[in-house]
């Protein structure tokens, strides 16, 4: 396996990262030498099958945000393109907790009207009795559609089509890191039933203060009020 060691210890500014990057992995010469021309290369072009970063508390005192920023990219990169690997390590027993795989979720914004319907959770699991918009993890080997076919399906007893994005984002709690793709979507066949959620509810925007979302769902909710 082909595999890129980048030491946090030997990294003193942007300009000394983005060099060893360009020169490691034969980056091409449209590079610039930021994250966004990094992000494009981990995805698009041919890079090491993995990367490994030590010494990630040193690399954050080096370059402070920026190194979360960088820390962040690698990871999603490695979820955009699967022959990636990324393995973090960390010498101090004190360091920080290590960044978490992001876990793909989908869900779904069905709307009635100018209502949409919201979800909430069960009290034993994770985030209990927040609200939410149904849906739920990508198992491996599915597509982002199959999974929120099967979610609703298993959620709600119903059959829905997905028809187009309507968001995109990642969120991180402490016990994990999602990437979640929101989609419009409408029931195909069957009524909503509680098979697994505390209660189902129809809101329109201007109600969405009347209820506490689950975090990662507010870049969403406000989205949907400003276009109420």
């Amino acid at each position: 396996m082909d595999e890129v060691v980048i030491n946090g210890a030997a990294i003193t500014d942007k300009a000394a990262l983005h060099s060893f990057l360009a020169a490691q992995m034969h980056f091409p010469e449209w590079y610039g030498g930021n994250l966004d021309a990094l992000f494009d290369c981990l995805t698009d072009v041919h890079t090491p099958t993995r990367i490994r970063v030590t010494e990630k508390n040193s690399l954050k005192k080096s370059l402070g945000s920026y190194a979360d920023r960088f820390l962040r990219l690698v990871t999603d990169a490695s979820t955009e393109n699967p022959d990636l690997q990324i393995v973090f390590e960390d010498v101090n027993e004190n360091a920080d907790t290590p960044i978490k795989a992001v876990t793909e979720v989908v869900a779904a914004l069905i709307r009635d009207g100018n209502k949409f319907m919201i979800c909430q959770r069960p009290a034993h699991k994770a985030r209990g009795l927040l609200w939410e918009f149904v849906g739920g993890k990508v198992e491996p080997g599915e597509t982002k559609e199959e999974a929120l076919a099967r979610e609703c399906r298993e959620e709600l007893g119903i059959i829905v089509h997905a028809e187009s994005l309507f968001a995109e984002l990642t969120h991180a709690y402490p016990d994990l890191t999602v990437h979640l793709t929101l989609f419009n979507a409408v029931i195909a066949e069957g009524i909503p039933q509680k098979l697994e959620h505390n209660d189902i509810r129809w809101i329109t925007a201007d109600e969405i203060g009347q209820y506490e979302f689950c975090p990662a769902d507010q870049e969403i909710l406000d989205r949907l009020k400003q276009e109420a």
